[in-house]
């Protein structure tokens, strides 16, 4: 796919950023999952990871918990990190040369978090997020320990700006993320375990 991309921290001649948009091709994964079994689920994703990749794509979108399913069975499911999903995702990047956004339940200590995992085209973690908001109607908060804050990283996208969004519970203003320097924000949508994640791009 052809397109124009300003390198990083271009400006414009007004000494603002240049006001540059480009194309991105991303592939979305929906997928059946085998409750609780991330090893056998991770090998049917596999294969349409590759799909997406061979098809052009930059980025590969997956699923809430997609390796294991929006389970609040935290003792059996929550991997530590690196465990074995964010190793698997690490190594499917790398060996495909594609970006990685998926979620992966965590353990962090004695608590656990729904995180949101951005692995580059390298297989390098470039960002974490845990959900800010517990679906409370699933009492996952009292599963999960909620998230405090977006996450921005830079990456191939330039800098962009992680934040995860329910039901009834808006995101933060985009202008919230553009004031930590995001060119563009990823929408993670948390809901039911057939919704994918939502990218919007916004400058």
């Amino acid at each position: 796919m052809a397109r124009t991309r300003p390198p990083p921290g271009a400006a414009g001649a007004s000494g603002s950023r240049a006001a540059i948009l480009w194309a991105m091709k991303v592939a979305l994964v929906q997928h059946d999952v085998v409750w609780e079994d991330a090893e056998t689920t991770r090998a049917q994703v596999g294969p349409l990871i590759e799909r997406g990749a061979a098809a052009g794509a930059e980025v590969v979108v997956l699923p809430e918990m997609f390796a294991v399913g929006f389970s609040m069975n935290t003792g059996r499911i929550a991997e530590p990190e690196p465990g074995p999903t964010a190793a698997w995702l690490a190594d499917i990047a790398a060996s495909r040369g594609v970006a990685l956004i998926a979620g992966v339940p965590a353990r962090v200590g004695d608590r656990f978090e729904n995180r949101l995992l951005v692995v580059d085209a390298a297989g390098r973690i470039a960002a974490r997020y845990a959900k800010i908001h517990p679906f409370t109607f699933a009492e996952e908060d009292a599963h999960y320990a909620p998230g405090r804050e977006a996450v921005c990283c830079r990456d191939t996208w330039d800098t962009c700006c992680i934040r995860g969004t329910v039901p009834c519970v808006p995101p933060e203003r985009p202008s919230t993320h553009h004031n930590k320097g995001a060119a563009h924000v990823i929408l993670w949508k948390f809901l039911q375990q057939q919704d994918i994640g939502c990218i919007q791009r916004q400058r």
